[in-house]
């Protein structure tokens, strides 16, 4: 199953609640510690925990009836584990991958994602894991419709709230609360995609909560009629997440539900090839591979990914044209030198390995793994050449020398 970190965050942030809760009920700090030990290991796991501190606030005051008399204090801690993970996740970004939406449109997106998950969650819709942002004027329109369907959810809060229906308002605050790192989305420049994935299932729990809040108000009939639809409602949405076991069950069928969806999708075609190619499936990953590079054909990644491929399927040859055209389009490094000499010295092209290698030695000097490189293509070379002439005085020196 892939999402083995989404797993861990859902799970310790679980334990953070039930630790909270005990803590409340009988103010010993050791379960606080551990509340706060679960906190940090559920954020650390996935920044979507960020809103926990907010939600066990909200425990407090339903705890205590009073927002004065909740625990300001005891959140400290909490926020403090934030900012870390928040740095963290910062300094550990790759700062060589440039934005590819502009941060305006994502920011203009957030309310419509926010409404597309919870439109797909209460709809029952088919899980797809993954959308590309829009282009052109249908990101305008959607950040349009986004704005409305937030204006919605706020306006119902203030209903409930004016009219006294306190676990309404409260289950949608906690929803809100839960929907809030989505505005992480706009920080990951790095992506063509909005990530909902990793941002979206936490807010489901709360919403879980908020139908069944909007019945309290009720009274007869119609109290019996909305639990009646609501348990419907439920178990539909347990057939639809059992279904949604076999789309996240690896790599390739994730990207393949993207597919369906959006077919000529390039960071789903990359991701899927990808995903073919560590499960030994060669073919098929190089069918994905071709069709992005027809849309991309200078996209760095994916030039390297298919230089691996290559690798793999030992075909050196046609490693060493993607490998060229991945030092072609982007800064030199000794990783891509040390690709090319090994790409060669598989290719049996030995000299070419020691010109690359001779590059990797020229931008880091000293490398034990450059120099190991470098005497195996200089050992290939000189049994070449004894095997080509046997009386190549050079190539016995050299030979004799690295012995």
């Amino acid at each position: 199953i892939m999402g083995g970190r989404d797993l861990l965050a859902a799970t310790f942030s679980l334990l953070c609640l039930l630790a909270y809760l005990r803590y409340l009920s009988v103010r010993r700090r050791p379960w606080l510690l551990l509340a706060l030990l679960c906190y940090g290991l559920a954020v650390f796991c996935k920044p979507v925990a960020a809103p926990l501190p907010a939600l066990l606030l909200l425990l407090d005051y339903r705890h205590t009836g009073a927002w004065r008399r909740c625990l300001w204090w005891a959140k400290a801690p909490f926020l403090v584990v934030t900012l870390l993970a928040v740095v963290l996740n910062t300094m550990t970004a790759d700062p060589t991958v440039t934005a590819t939406v502009p941060w305006s449109l994502r920011l203009l997106c957030v309310p419509w994602l926010v409404w597309h998950w919870a439109r797909d969650f209460l709809l029952l819709a088919a899980p797809v894991p993954f959308h590309p942002w829009p282009a052109g004027e249908a990101s305008m329109h959607l950040a349009l419709l986004g704005l409305a369907g937030l204006g919605v959810f706020v306006a119902l809060g203030i209903v409930a709230w004016r009219r006294r229906w306190e676990s309404l308002w409260q289950a949608l605050l906690a929803c809100a609360l839960g929907f809030a790192p989505a505005v992480l989305v706009v920080l990951e420049g790095k992506r063509s995609f909005m990530t909902g994935d990793r941002y979206g299932y936490f807010p489901l729990l709360a919403l879980f909560a908020v139908v069944p809040c909007a019945l309290i108000p009720l009274r007869g009939k119609p109290r019996i009629v909305g639990g009646v639809l609501l348990a419907g409602w439920m178990l539909a949405s347990s057939v639809v997440a059992h279904g949604a076991v076999e789309v996240w069950r690896d790599g390739t069928t994730v990207w393949s539900r993207v597919l369906e969806v959006y077919p000529d999708e390039h960071e789903a075609l990359v991701n899927r090839g990808s995903a073919y190619a560590r499960t030994g499936r060669f073919d098929a990953a190089w069918r994905d591979y071709r069709r992005a590079l027809e849309q991309r054909p200078r996209d760095r990644m994916l030039l390297g990914n298919v230089a691996r491929l290559h690798l793999d399927r030992e075909r050196p040859d046609e490693a060493l044209v993607y490998l060229e055209r991945y030092l072609a389009v982007g800064p030199e490094d000794v990783a891509t030198y040390l690709g090319l000499g090994y790409a060669a010295s598989q290719a049996g092209r030995h000299a070419d390995a020691l010109r690359w290698y001779r590059e990797a030695e020229r931008l880091e000097p000293g490398s034990p793994e450059v120099r190991a490189g470098r005497r195996l293509a200089m050992l290939a070379e000189g049994r070449r050449r004894l095997a080509a002439n046997a009386d190549d005085v050079e190539a016995l020196m050299v030979l004799a020398r690295l012995a």
